[in-house]
Formats: C-alpha cells, sequence, structure tokens
C-alpha cells in the first residue's frame, strides 16, 4: 500500500508540474416562463445601475429583481414586443430597440416608456439596430444599424450619419483613443470626436459576421478567427474553434473576450490567448453578460434564461461527497464517504486513491500528514501509512491529532493516547481475538462520548457531551461547561468555543473565565469553526458565519450562500494556499476566492420594486395615499445581488427605530387605521445591516372622520337648533296671537252661547254671532250657523226659552226662529238672511219691527 501510495504521489507532483488546471465545469440555472420569464425566445440581456436584469424576446420585455420577474410588452407603452438589443445610458436611462425600427427609452423604477424615435419606412428597411456607444463629450448616442448605417442621437432627435453603400450592414459604434470608429462586414469608417464628421473610410480584405469596439480596440470575428483590426488593417488573428456560425461577439471584462455561436460560447484570455471550453454548448447562444456580482448571464434563441456564478466560484463535479478536509503546507486533503482521497494542489488539480484497497469503504472522517506518515481516520479504524504495510488501528475515530510523542484520538469511548512505540508494537499483535482492542483500551485516559480534540503546545482540549477539558501530564480539568460543542478553536491563550445551536462563546484560558458569549438568535445548526486568516469561520445550516475580528467577536458579518450552488448547509471551509477557500457541502466541493465577499462587510442594499394595493399596482411610490376600505399594502423588496438574499427586518415609526421585526421579502401590512405611517426597511447580516430605507405613506380617513365633515356636522347640528328654537318662538307668538285675536274677537261678538245635540249625538256649541236662523221640520230642528246646518230633536219652544237672552234672536213664524242682528234685508212678509227668504207671521211683525229700532241691518 505505502508503494503504491508513493506512486501515486509521484503522479501526482507529474501532474503538477507539467499539466495546466483541468477546465471547470459551472453549474448552470434555467429560468424559463415557468419561473415568471417572458418567453423562451431570447435576444439581449443589460443590467442597471440599480443592478437589476433586463432580457428581451420576441414576445416582450422582462425585468429580472433578484428575486422575481415582471413583464412588459406593448400593452405597457413598450415600442414592441419583439426587442431585438438592451442599452443602459450614461446617466442609468434604458434604451430599447425593437424589430419595428423603433426605439423608446425607459425608467427602471417608474416602469415608463416614452417613443423616441419612429424610422421613415422609406429610409430604414425594418429598423435591426445593434451597436450602441454615448460619446462622453457631447453626450450624444451613436447607434449601429444592420440596415440603415450609423444613426446619430441627441436632444434633437435620431439622425442618420451618411456612409458607402458597401457599408450600410453597420452594427457597432465605438470610440478609439480620440475618435470614432464605426465597422461593419466589409468595412470600417474613422469619425471626428467632435463634429461626427467622417474623416476616413475603409475596406477590409475580409467579410466580418460581428465586430466590436471596445477599450480603445477594435475587433472582428467570422467563422473561424477573431480579428484584432486598427485602421482597417488586420493586425493579429486567434482561432476560436466554434465551428459553427458566430452570432455575438463581446467583452466580459478588460481581459475576457466572449464568442457566441449557435453551439454554445467559449471564452478568451485576450492576454494568454488561452480558450475555455465551450459552454452550454446544445444551445444557440444570443448574448452572455457578467452582471455586477460576478454572475455569467447567458441568453438562447430557444432555451430560455441561464444563470452560473463563473467565475467567482469553481465546482469540483468529479469528486465523491466529501466528508473531511485539512491541508498541509502546500497540498490539500480531502476524505470522502466512499473511503477515497484526494489530494488537491494549489492549481486545483486533483488526484484520488484509496485508502484500502479490498476493504469495505468506509467514510474518512480525517487526513494528516505528520513527518513522512500519512494518517487517515476512518468511521471504524486509523490507517497509518509508515511501512510496507499499513498499521491499522481497529478503533472508531472521530478525531486525532498526530503529535511528535504519539496519537490522540476521541471517540464515543473515550479519549485515548498511543505512542509511536506502542504502535509499532500493534503490529506483531495477532489479529485473533480481541488483543489489538484490548491493548488499545488500556491506553483509554478517559471514559466519555467525546467528538473533538486539539493539541496546543503541549496541551490536549477535547469536547465531551458537558462541555470542553483541558488535558496535561495525565490529569485532567474541565476548562468550560456548557450545550452541546460541535467544534472548538485554541488561538493566544482564548478557546473559541462553537455551541451546536446556540451560538459561540469565547473562554478565557489563563482562568477559565468566560470573556464573551454571542447567542446568534435563530435556529441554525453550527457545524464547523476554523482559525483562517486571523479570522473565524464558522458554517452553519444557513451559510457561513466570518469573524473578522478576534479581539471583538461580536463585530461579525453573515455570509450569504455561495453563487449559484443549491446547497444550503455547508460543511466545512478551509483556506487553500493560494489564498482561495474550499467549501465542502453534503454532496459537493467548490473553491472561491474569498476577499470578493469579506469585502461585503455590509449586507446588500434594499430597494422597494413593487407596492401593490390589492391587485393595484401603485406606480407612485413618493405620494400614497390610500382610502380607508383599502388600506391593505403589500411591499416586494428586493436585493438584486442575484445570490441567496440576507433576512431583512421592518418597523413601523417616525424616527428611525429601536426595535425590529422580521419578516420575507413581500411584508404585508393590512387593515391599518387612519393616519401617516413611516415604514422603514434594511437587511440584515450577522450583527451589521445596511442603511434603512423608509417608505411614506397615508390612510385617508373616512368622509365621516375628517375635519371638514365634522365642521359641517357641526354647522347643520347648529342650524338646526337654531331653526328649532325659531320655529318654537314662531308658534309660541302665532299661538298667543290667536288666543288674544280670540278674546277680541269673543268681546267684539259677545260671548253668549248654548251647547246643542245633534241628532248624531254630537255637542256643539253655538254662538250667537255665528247663528243665523232655525226652522221646524217636523220633529226635528235645523240650526243654520255660520259654520254650517245642526239638526236636532230639541223642541221649539224649549229652543226659544234657551234663546231668551240672546240680544236680537226672536221668534218671527210659528216654524221659525231668526237672528235678526244677521239681517240682509226685510220685505212684507219676508226676511233676508244670507241669501235666504224666510217668511214671518203678522203677529210677530210688531216684535220684528222693535228688534229691527235695536239692531242693524248689514
Amino acid at each position: 500500500m505505502q508503494v503504491q501510495l508513493k506512486q501515486a504521489l509521484s503522479l501526482f507532483l507529474v501532474l503538477v508540474l507539467f499539466s495546466t488546471s483541468h477546465s471547470q465545469e459551472l453549474v448552470w440555472k434555467r429560468f424559463g416562463p415557468a419561473k415568471g420569464l417572458c418567453g423562451n425566445e431570447l435576444y439581449s440581456i443589460s443590467q442597471d445601475d440599480h443592478h437589476n436584469i433586463w432580457v428581451s424576446s420576441t414576445t416582450g420585455l422582462s425585468k429580472f429583481n433578484g428575486t422575481h420577474f415582471s413583464n412588459f410588452s406593448s400593452e405597457d407603452g413598450l415600442c414592441g414586443d419583439e426587442i431585438l438589443q438592451i442599452h443602459v445610458g450614461k446617466k442609468g436611462e434604458l434604451y430599447f430597440f425593437s424589430a419595428n425600427g423603433k426605439i423608446c427609452q425607459g425608467d427602471p423604477f417608474l416602469k415608463t416608456f416614452r417613443n423616441i424615435y419612429s424610422p421613415d419606412p422609406h429610409e430604414v428597411k425594418g429598423g435591426f439596430f445593434y451597436g450602441f456607444y454615448q460619446d462622453d463629450i457631447t453626450a450624444s448616442a451613436f447607434i449601429g444599424s444592420r440596415y440603415g448605417g450609423l444613426f446619430r442621437m441627441d436632444s434633437t432627435g435620431v439622425k442618420r450619419i451618411p456612409l458607402e453603400s458597401w457599408n450600410e450592414y453597420q452594427f457597432s459604434a465605438g470610440k478609439v483613443k480620440v475618435d470614432m470608429v464605426s465597422i461593419g462586414p466589409v468595412g470600417g469608417a474613422l469619425l471626428d470626436a467632435k463634429s461626427h464628421k467622417v474623416k476616413k473610410q475603409f475596406r477590409f480584405k475580409k467579410v466580418l459576421s460581428r465586430g466590436l469596439i471596445k477599450n480603445q480596440q477594435v475587433y472582428g470575428c467570422d467563422q473561424w478567427n477573431v480579428y484584432i483590426i486598427e485602421d482597417g488593417e488586420f493586425l493579429d488573428s486567434i482561432p476560436h474553434h466554434l465551428n459553427s456560425e458566430v452570432t455575438f461577439l463581446d467583452l466580459l471584462d478588460s481581459n475576457k473576450m466572449v464568442i457566441g455561436s449557435k453551439k454554445g460560447f467559449r471564452l478568451l484570455d485576450l492576454h494568454s490567448r488561452i480558450l475555455s471550453p465551450a459552454f452550454l454548448s446544445e444551445y444557440s447562444i444570443s448574448a452572455v453578460m457578467l452582471d455586477h456580482e460576478k454572475g455569467l448571464w447567458a441568453t438562447t434563441l430557444s432555451n430560455g434564461l441561464f444563470y452560473s456564478p463563473y467565475p467567482s466560484s469553481r465546482y469540483l463535479p468529479d469528486l465523491p461527497p466529501p466528508q473531511s478536509i485539512s491541508r498541509s503546507d502546500s497540498l490539500v486533503f480531502i476524505g470522502h464517504k466512499n473511503g477515497v482521497a484526494t489530494i488537491l494542489d494549489p492549481a486545483h488539480s486533483t488526484l484520488t486513491v484509496p485508502v484500502l484497497h479490498g476493504q469495505p469503504n468506509m467514510k474518512i472522517v480525517q487526513i494528516q500528514q505528520h513527518r513522512d506518515q500519512w494518517l487517515f481516520g476512518l468511521e471504524s479504524r486509523i490507517v497509518i501509512m509508515d511501512s510496507d504495510k499499513p498499521l491499522i488501528v481497529p478503533l472508531a475515530c472521530r478525531e486525532f491529532e498526530a503529535v511528535d510523542s504519539g496519537l490522540v484520538f476521541v471517540n464515543y469511548l473515550g479519549f485515548f493516547f498511543i505512542d509511536w512505540l506502542d504502535l509499532q508494537g500493534l503490529n506483531q499483535i495477532p489479529l485473533s481475538g480481541n488483543r489489538r482492542q484490548d491493548f488499545i483500551l488500556e491506553h483509554r485516559i478517559l471514559a466519555g462520548n467525546f467528538k473533538k480534540v486539539k493539541v496546543k503546545n503541549g496541551k490536549v482540549y477535547v469536547s465531551g457531551p458537558n462541555g470542553l477539558y483541558l488535558f496535561r501530564s495525565g490529569r485532567h480539568k474541565s476548562i468550560y461547561k456548557g450545550a452541546e460543542i460541535s467544534d472548538f478553536v485554541i488561538h493566544d491563550n482564548k478557546a473559541f468555543i462553537l455551541e451546536y445551536t446556540l451560538g459561540l462563546v469565547v473562554v478565557d484560558l489563563t482562568n477559565s473565565q468566560k470573556r464573551k458569549e454571542i447567542k446568534f438568535g435563530d435556529t441554525r445548526y453550527h457545524n464547523k469553526i476554523r482559525h483562517m486568516g486571523n479570522m473565524l469561520w464558522i458554517t452553519s445550516s444557513t451559510g457561513i458565519l466570518v469573524i473578522p475580528d478576534l479581539v471583538k467577536p461580536n463585530e461579525s458579518i453573515l455570509m450569504e450562500q455561495l453563487n449559484g450552488f443549491e446547497y444550503s448547509f455547508p460543511k466545512d471551509a478551509l483556506l487553500l494556499p493560494d489564498g482561495n477557500t474550499l467549501v465542502t457541502y453534503e454532496n459537493a466541493t467548490c473553491i472561491f476566492p474569498p476577499f470578493q465577499h469579506l469585502n461585503q462587510v455590509s449586507p446588500p442594499s434594499l430597494y422597494v420594486d413593487e407596492i401593490r394595493q390589492d391587485d393595484l399596482v401603485l406606480v407612485d411610490h413618493k405620494a400614497i395615499n390610500l382610502d380607508h376600505d383599502k388600506n391593505s399594502l403589500r411591499f416586494f423588496l428586493s436585493s438584486p445581488s442575484f445570490k441567496v438574499l440576507p433576512r431583512f427586518e421592518y418597523a413601523i415609526s417616525d424616527e428611525f427605530p429601536k426595535s425590529w421585526s422580521s419578516s420575507n421579502f413581500s411584508p404585508v401590512f393590512p387593515n391599518l387605521a387612519p393616519g401617516s405611517y413611516k415604514i422603514w426597511f434594511r437587511s440584515v447580516a450577522g450583527t451589521e445591516s445596511s442603511s434603512a430605507l423608509a417608505v411614506q405613506f397615508r390612510i385617508l380617513p373616512p368622509f365621516w372622520a375628517t375635519w371638514w365633515f365634522r365642521a359641517l356636522i357641526t354647522g347643520v347640528v347648529g342650524l338646526l337648533i337654531y331653526l328649532f328654537f325659531r320655529i318654537r318662538v314662531l308658534t309660541y307668538n302665532r299661538d298667543l296671537v290667536r288666543e288674544i285675536l280670540a278674546e277680541i274677537s269673543k268681546k267684539v261678538k259677545g260671548t253668549k252661547s248654548f251647547t246643542l245635540k245633534t241628532i248624531k249625538g254630537d255637542f256643539v256649541k253655538i254662538y250667537q254671532d255665528e247663528l243665523l236662523w232655525i226652522s221646524a221640520s217636523n220633529v226635528y230642528m235645523d240650526v243654520h250657523t255660520s259654520k254650517g246646518l245642526f239638526v236636532s230633536r230639541i223642541k221649539m219652544k224649549e229652543l226659544e226659552e234657551r234663546l231668551k237672552e240672546f240680544k236680537g234672536v226672536k221668534r218671527i213664524h210659528r216654524s221659525y226662529i231668526a237672528n235678526l242682528s244677521q239681517l240682509d234685508g226685510v220685505n212684507k212678509n219676508q226676511v233676508i238672511i244670507r241669501g235666504q227668504r224666510i217668511p214671518f207671521s203678522p203677529n210677530y211683525k210688531p216684535s220684528i219691527q222693535r228688534a229691527l229700532q235695536s239692531t242693524r241691518i248689514r
């Protein structure tokens, strides 16, 4: 086995010296209509100044804010549904080039579009704008088109710059030195940077399929090569080996060029001239872009959008599932779950070797190189390679440390120490029986369920079920008692103890006193703690926690989950000799540059992407006024880092809040009472927080709770009270006047009256001035008054007796009694009252004459 291992190491050194690092596959995440994208047939991709990703397609436009897509079409004011190109201007404005030749400008926040150019159908054959360049001097934008040549766009509009007919297939424009350069498939033009007039035109010796002008350099491309061009001359050519029609040419950064084709794309290092493998080789690529977070995006003509974290992290897909990692000065060792070990060199070349041939595969929990020995800790044994025959220690191993005097290791049975002489003698013990087991158990120092062991400055520290113990000179003592310990680190007389679910504890080893305690405040599980680069790295179920200052461990940041990986529980992290970081997951191993993440001590900023009132999207986020019965708001927040987002908090307060509540990225605020509100949002990583974002809005009260309605009601009530009392006064005065008039009338007309019972049984009071005449009709008496006729069964004689005191009321006939004060006239044998002629008897004529003398004929 030793010979095989030495041969494997020799082969490994040969690989290190004579081979370059093997190419790494990228882990691609696909976005399609099922995830909210507007379609699968995509043309171009761009990123605005607020880190939003914009993708154009045959069916509209999509914006990705890091969490979800928002789609737009011509119904939203877009210049067309088929958008060929997207470009970002100097001031952050967006330009969209439609297949119908129109150009519109968009605002990434207001989601509004304004048409700024519509082509003359006789001048431009369908548009097809491609290249875009904005001049720093005049702020004019230059646009290259497929059929119309070169166009200039400024505040006055879009105008065409005339060039020779052979250059009318122009598709790119850019700045080289102080002049403008425009190129097409068979030629180009040099324009003055200030006047934009054509200074020189030239023809190419080759027909180009694509062109590019960036970083003061002109590039062209055909089906076989990438060309560097200057003043129309082909200075150099670089084969791209795509063997397919080139669909586009672009620069990812100052060093890397991307060449797209119908069979994937390649990346070309312009300095080393090294080509990457063909990425997404089964797809027809339309555009590739590197975002602000160093994520690689690719659009396809039929299969949607792809994303990968290249080149910030490198995935090692061919390795078996990792179990443990460790390193020496120049090499890294990875132990796997199937009894295989991988040796990783600084250039990330790998050599994988089995630990034991013919033995059951077991997890390799630890690998260590000590002097000329290789030690492998497996689940049920420790294998030591120091002779032609491997030495096997037949006990389970959770963790071990090889020191100058011997070997210390822990497992569920206890803590063991065996010196090297005893281990050498172990090979002489017969394999039969339990002699080896008994021999090793004699070297057990302490029984118990131990998990971790560390040797520092001649002292041995082990973690047990009840805390951390120190062993020295055969004696032990407890230096910390607490919850279950998942891992610990010893550094500068301090023990950094990671508890499984609670947090981190710092213990001063000089006096065993607890110095600091950090409770992370959530339910994450903490797996591993390492001391790397004067920092503590903690792997947990939700990411990696980095504590950059060991003296002040409360100043910590929560690292986000690495780009492009769907594994949410990093198991371990290790600093590589080249400065990169190796991270292992349950079934994967990846490498990434740590400083890219460590420099981002504050979490990414939050944006309010959308505010909805029920299903209505509120456009203006600065002036939100809601009715009292429609006061449920839903906020859609985004943090366009294109990684797993940190947790975020919110608070409702007029001033900067002192307490926060945690939520997801689409909080809902239902049934808010009327009033003015200010809602604060912030993203949080560890104990560091980003600057808070405040959104102000107002819930309008119902009309019956407004001041003007209350004032109106008060005025109306006051008016009603006034009218009520006014009417009461008027009514009282009217009744008083009526009473006074009645009294006066009674005094004027007299107050004599009599009561008459009618045949209906009613009793009627008849005053003297109301009585006209009375006539007898059989047994009935008809009493005629100014109020009407009343019929009674009273006898004439009785009635005459009752009217004796009435002055002027006399009997004038056997059947008549008349009120002579009501006479209208008298003739020979009749009196006239109210137009009625009433006869009188001659016998009553003297009495009538006397009555007439004392009364007035009206």
